[in-house]
């Protein structure tokens, strides 16, 4: 699942809440991509640990397949 929304900010604070429905085996994780507005915009992402069920023990793919 991928939600793409943009923040809404005040001042320098910037947030938003991404409602979503996840089933309870989902492993998950928060990536936010950063913008700045200066004259040469810099990007940038933050990312959150994932979160894993205890006791679930995820299959991992290859990133250059989905097998």
């Amino acid at each position: 699942m991928f939600v793409g929304t943009t923040l809404d900010c005040k001042g320098n604070l910037c947030s938003k809440l991404a409602p979503v429905t996840l089933p309870p085996n989902a492993v998950y994780f928060a990536d936010v991509q950063y913008r700045t507005k200066q004259l040469l915009p810099t990007k940038f992402s933050v990312s959150s640990v994932p979160v894993v069920r205890a006791g679930l023990i995820p299959k991992i793919r290859g990133i250059d397949n989905c097998l």
